[in-house]
């Protein structure tokens, strides 16, 4: 688990050989999947009917099963943060569950929150399938350098700006590896970005995919107002003291809680 430039987390070896045989070998064909950037493609699991009916079965058993423990386990990562900002009793739900798979002309997606479009998710975990693609990035983590409270969120009220604004910089990339989980926690100043894929890249970056998420009361609570009416504020680079201010109040708690457990980290023996 770490802590900077905020919450996310790396698990090797999550599950057994035959269980990643089984998800190829269940794979959907591409008339299944919904384009979501340009070479890059969805398949959400728990609204889509998988046309094959033996891949449906599947797919219905891994969500029930390995899927939720993955969730699961997720959620308890990231649940002192979650805590920290939408309070203790805040329920933590699957938001979204389902496959993701890109091709070799993916040009890459830009610096990004999902905050601004999704105020409730809390956490994204990208399960990496494939050892017979080549060539596909994996998940790059970026920072900001600012100074104060203040500047984090006027940061992050700078919407759809990020990949150009001075100040953030790529932290880590998380590579693109067989049986490899990366979790990010979402918020405010969750930034990340997918480089594109190389010149000569195989195959196709298949990944199992789950977002989680509080309940939108959770949101009103922490932002004062109801998601609509966030979503709205949040559509555009935004210089409004109160939109700013609910930021700062949201990245301190955030900031808060990830000194917090890195002074745990430390200490423990």
């Amino acid at each position: 688990m770490h802590t900077e430039p905020y919450p996310y987390f790396v698990a090797e070896d999550v599950l057994p050989p035959a269980v990643l045989r089984d998800m190829h070998g269940n794979w959907p064909e591409r008339s299944q999947f919904q384009p979501e950037i340009q070479h890059s493609f969805t398949c959400e699991l728990l609204k889509h009917k998988i046309a094959d009916r033996q891949q449906r079965l599947f797919w219905k058993d891994f969500v029930q099963n390995y899927g939720r423990a993955i969730a699961t386990a997720g959620a308890l990562r990231f649940r002192p943060w979650i805590a920290a900002r939408f309070g203790d009793n805040a329920e933590i739900l699957m938001a979204w569950i389902g496959l993701m798979e890109a091709d070799p002309a993916y040009a890459g997606h830009g610096c990004h929150t999902h905050h601004y479009h999704a105020p409730a998710w809390v956490g994204t975990l990208l399960f990496y399938l494939d050892a017979d693609a080549t060539g596909y990035p994996g998940t790059t983590i970026h920072g900001y350098n600012g100074k104060t409270i203040d500047d984090h969120a006027r940061m992050a009220a700078s919407t759809l700006s990020w990949y150009r604004e001075p100040g953030i910089s790529e932290a880590v990339t998380i590579a693109y590896k067989e049986n490899r989980l990366m979790g990010l926690f979402d918020s405010p100043i969750s930034y990340h970005s997918v480089h594109a894929a190389a010149p000569n890249a195989v195959g196709n970056r298949r990944i199992f995919r789950v977002h989680l998420t509080v309940q939108d009361s959770a949101v009103r609570k922490q932002y004062g107002v109801a998601v609509n009416d966030y979503l709205k504020r949040r559509k555009q680079p935004s210089t409004d003291p109160t939109v700013i201010g609910s930021l700062a109040r949201d990245i301190k708690k955030i900031q808060e809680c990830s000194r917090l457990m890195a002074e745990q980290k430390r200490a423990a023996p």
